[in-house]
């Protein structure tokens, strides 16, 4: 989803990346063809003190939400004025931020203007397209972010029951 913020390697050179990091902050090898134990991973972030992804990840989760909810406001009907799309993501999310619902880190133009490529790129800016489909991709974007998003929390929570008062 965040390909558009941020380089990533290949797939396979990824996940290596990842599990020599793992070595790394834990001390431990970890077989990548073993089945990930749920435990210890939770264990591994905990015992850890890199437990930052929440305050990375969410404004850029947060903006993309916003997007989200405007593209599934705007209805499928005709093509969509990006300009207009924006300004209607700036006053979203500038009432979320006063909510609390975002961080106000999330509240940027060209924070929006990423996420709009990321639709774009699973077209669900297409005017030619089928309307209840594009319909029904952007409700299940907006689940999938919702989801992301208590994930993030959760990350913010653990982060906050492990640091010592």
């Amino acid at each position: 989803m965040l390909k558009f913020e941020f380089f990533f390697a290949g797939r396979d050179e990824f996940a290596d990346e990842l599990w020599r990091e793992f070595a790394i902050m834990t001390g431990r090898s970890q077989d990548p063809n073993a089945p990930l134990d749920t435990e210890e991973a939770a264990r591994s972030l905990n015992e850890s003190d890199l437990l930052v992804a929440h305050l990375v990840l969410r404004p850029f989760i947060d903006a993309y939400r916003v997007v989200a909810q405007e593209l599934v406001n705007l209805g499928t009907g005709g093509g969509v004025d990006e300009q207009e799309l924006l300004k209607r993501c700036l006053r979203l999310g500038r009432q979320w931020a006063l909510q609390h619902r975002i961080t106000e880190e999330s509240v940027s133009g060209e924070m929006f203007s990423t996420a709009l490529k990321m639709a774009h790129h699973r077209g669900l800016l297409d005017p030619e397209g089928d309307a209840d489909n594009i319909a029904d991709r952007r409700s299940a974007l907006v689940a999938e972010l919702d989801d992301l998003q208590r994930s993030i929390g959760e990350l913010a929570r653990m982060r906050r029951d492990s640091v010592p008062v």
